[in-house]
């Protein structure tokens, strides 16, 4: 997810001049510019081959920062634990970009090669916290079932679409998704967070109670996502950080994203959860 305080949104733009004015290699380097313009090419614009088993299409939980090293997140928590991951991953993204434009899938596997096995997703926050006055103005039921059937036929597309095109490409088994949810938000820790937007007025225990249930149910329907779709699994990280109703704040960056301690237990749960599947394989 992308909810984040203007101190990180700030670097957006000069960020974006250094993708359209790069035309550098891939290659890492000793010099920290060096390695921030590398991470951008390589993982928002995609370019760079990375032979894998795994690959990520993700938002801000595995891209906390545009490729600024501010803090570890989930996918740099999941590379130091062991996992070699070619990535396609932007803060902000959602699952309708990935389908309808971005199609980072197709470029991670291209990318990962041949041996790419397994797809971990970190998508779906903002499709359901976007525009979150939505929720008041049109009524919390109507659109948050829009928002789901929406998302499920667009991870449906996504698993089918990504098999369809890795078969084509290189043959052999199709490949198997890892989703996770998103634990607790905390809209009492900060006051720009764009949960504002829904919890004014509230009562600090109803502003907790909403956004639990918006978490409650977006995770249920990603479980029932699992049921329904043979190659999607789905992994619960709901209470890694301390909730329920909310997540610790000293393991908050702001009211939505882990600081850097938090996305070191998320990843560690995830982690364990795909181990479950793949018998520890992490290269």
């Amino acid at each position: 997810m992308n909810l984040k305080t203007f101190s990180v949104r700030r670097f957006t733009g000069p960020i974006l001049l250094l993708i359209l004015a790069s035309v550098t290699a891939c290659d890492r380097s000793s010099d920290p510019s060096d390695e921030v313009l590398a991470n951008l090419q390589c993982e928002i614009i995609t370019t760079c081959p990375s032979p894998s088993k795994f690959g990520m299409i993700g938002d801000s939980w595995t891209d906390f920062a545009f490729g600024l090293e501010l803090q570890r997140d989930m996918l740099d928590w999941l590379r130091m634990d062991g996992f070699r991951i070619t990535a396609s991953v932007v803060a902000g993204h959602t699952l309708r970009q990935e389908i309808d434009s971005k199609r980072g899938f197709i470029q991670v596997i291209n990318n990962a090669g041949p041996e790419i096995k397994y797809m971990f997703v970190s998508l779906g926050g903002n499709d359901m916290l976007g525009s979150i006055g939505e929720y008041e103005k049109n009524g919390f039921e109507t659109v948050l079932l829009s928002r789901q059937t929406s998302m499920e036929l667009r991870l449906k597309r996504l698993v089918q679409e990504a098999n369809f095109y890795k078969q084509q490409k290189y043959g052999g088994a199709p490949l198997t998704f890892f989703i996770h949810g998103y634990d607790y938000p905390n809209p009492n820790l900060n006051s720009s967070c764009v949960l504002a937007a829904l919890t004014e007025g509230a009562t600090q225990s109803e502003a907790e109670d909403l956004i639990r249930n918006i978490t409650n149910r977006h995770n249920e329907f990603l479980a029932r996502m699992d049921s329904e779709i043979p190659d999607l699994h789905y992994i619960d990280l709901r209470a890694t950080l301390g909730g329920p109703p909310v997540s610790r704040s000293d393991l908050m960056f702001d009211c939505i994203h882990p600081n850097d301690v938090g996305f070191q237990f998320v990843a560690n749960r995830f982690a364990y959860t795909v181990d479950q599947f793949t018998g520890g394989i992490r290269e």
